[in-house]
Order: structure tokens, then C-alpha cells, then sequence
């Protein structure tokens, strides 16, 4: 039983080791090797394909115990290797980690971004927006409190 806990605690520490290295690098690869535009656009198109059928509103995992369905995503999405995408009627989440570092993109429907007066400091391009951990663990992010009924 000790055994066990000891190899069970040390497989969470190595992973977690793991992902806190590669947030740096998956951060840069998101905010400086990424084309905002297009990564909006693939986020639009996914939101347009929900609302045809095609697509759930629900978290489809991409990096870890991966979704069947995901190969049918838009390559620029899959490009950024996010570890999931949730699917909601008026906004897609890109989250690049998860867990203790939570950072990504959220993709806005133009009409439901022109709705609210906000801080465009964080935003990339069209509506897409880039999330973030602070340092009071809070995600830091423009009109994610919003209800998706308004």
C-alpha cells in the first residue's frame, strides 16, 4: 500500500514538474507563433458547426485522453495543441494547461463582444481573448462572467 502511494505520488510530481516546464514554452508558442486572426476564425467556425448539429456544448480533451472527434477540428486549433476546448452557444475556451496554471484563449462571437464596454488589454484579435492565472489564483479574463443567455 505505501509502495503504491509512493509511486502514485511521484507519477503526480513528474507530470506536474512536466507541465510547469512546457507552460513557458506553450505560452509563447500561443501569444507570439499564433496568427489571432485565423485561430478566431477556426473558433468561429466551430461555434457556427455547434449550432448546425455538429458539435456539442460540452469540454472535448485534445492533449490528454483525447475526444474521437477532435481530428475533425479546424487545423488551427489543433495547431496550438490546447489540452481541451469547451463549446458554448456564444464563446469557445482554448485552455493550454489546466490544473494549477490556467491560462489560454477565449473566442467571442462578434455580436456578443460589441454588447459590453471592456479593457481590450488582453485581447488578440477579433474576439479572442487571452486568459490568465494571477497571483491571487483567480483567472483574470474580459466578459467571462457574462451569462451566455444575455
Amino acid at each position: 500500500m505505501l509502495l503504491y502511494f509512493l509511486v502514485s505520488f511521484t507519477a503526480v510530481i513528474i507530470y506536474t514538474e512536466y507541465e510547469s516546464r512546457s507552460a513557458k514554452k506553450r505560452k509563447a508558442i500561443l501569444l507570439y507563433e499564433t496568427d489571432h486572426k485565423v485561430l478566431w476564425q477556426a473558433c468561429m467556425q466551430v461555434m457556427k458547426e455547434a449550432k448546425e448539429g455538429k458539435w456539442e456544448y460540452r469540454q472535448y480533451n485534445i492533449r490528454i485522453a483525447s475526444d474521437p472527434d477532435i481530428d475533425k477540428l479546424p487545423q488551427p486549433i489543433l495547431d496550438i495543441n490546447p489540452t481541451y476546448i469547451g463549446i458554448g452557444p456564444k464563446r469557445i475556451r482554448l485552455e493550454m494547461l489546466g490544473g494549477m496554471t490556467l491560462f489560454g484563449v477565449t473566442a467571442y462571437s462578434k455580436d456578443y463582444v460589441d454588447k459590453f464596454d471592456k479593457d481590450e488589454s488582453d485581447k488578440l484579435a477579433g474576439g479572442l481573448w487571452y486568459y490568465y492565472d494571477t497571483a491571487d489564483g483567480t483567472v483574470e479574463e474580459k466578459l467571462w462572467h457574462y451569462n451566455d443567455e444575455e
